[in-house]
């Protein structure tokens, strides 16, 4: 899990390279744009509240918009740091902060074994003999808590077809598209869930 890519100047803070989600880098062109094997996690801020690094209330901003787009709050607080006034005071604020809006607080381990799991699942929309959409969901080892978005008409549910279980659907809005919310179990293997 590489973490490095954030601000290095005082005042760069926030989502300086447009994501808070964990991504796969590209090398350069020179080396043929491969994927490396890694992931990366960008750093949005680091050690709240000295001001021209990040303050408390661009520290709960940077944890609300985060946690709006499903991505995640990479706040570094450096050791030495700690002994300023008030960063270890703000370090105890904005956790407690997160966990009052329901947010999970991950190590990098935890991170890059959930990307892991994520991109063991593949989903897709296919039809039956009689033109009945389905969704086919497969996964190379079992999974709780699986959110795909439809975003199309609204689905009415079927039972899957193996012992993976619907947890929940219901309507939201992601990215600015309306869609449908399915939360999911998965067992390793092929899901198929009727959605007409």
């Amino acid at each position: 899990m590489e973490q490095s890519k954030g601000g290095t100047k005082q005042g760069n803070k926030g989502f300086l390279f447009g994501t808070c989600h964990s991504y796969v880098p590209v090398s350069s062109a020179s080396e043929s744009n491969r994927m490396m094997k890694l992931f990366s996690l960008p750093t949005l801020a680091w050690d709240p509240t000295i001001e021209l690094r990040c303050t408390l209330e661009e520290g709960q901003t940077i944890i609300d918009e985060s946690a709006r787009v499903n991505g995640v709050a990479h706040l570094l607080f450096h050791p030495a740091a700690l002994h300023r006034e008030g960063v270890a005071a703000a370090l105890v604020e904005l956790a407690e902060y997160g966990r009052n809006k329901g947010l999970q607080w991950w190590t990098s381990e935890e991170i890059y074994r959930w990307m892991e799991l994520k991109r063991g699942i593949e989903a897709t929309v296919i039809f039956d003999k009689h033109q009945r959409r389905q969704l086919l969901v497969r996964a190379q080892q079992p999974c709780k808590g699986v959110t795909v978005l439809l975003s199309q008409a609204a689905p009415q549910v079927g039972i899957p077809s193996n012992e993976g279980a619907v947890r929940s659907i219901k309507p939201t809005d992601r990215f600015g598209l309306a869609s449908h919310e399915l939360v999911l179990d998965l067992n390793e293997g092929e899901t198929v869930i009727p959605i007409d």
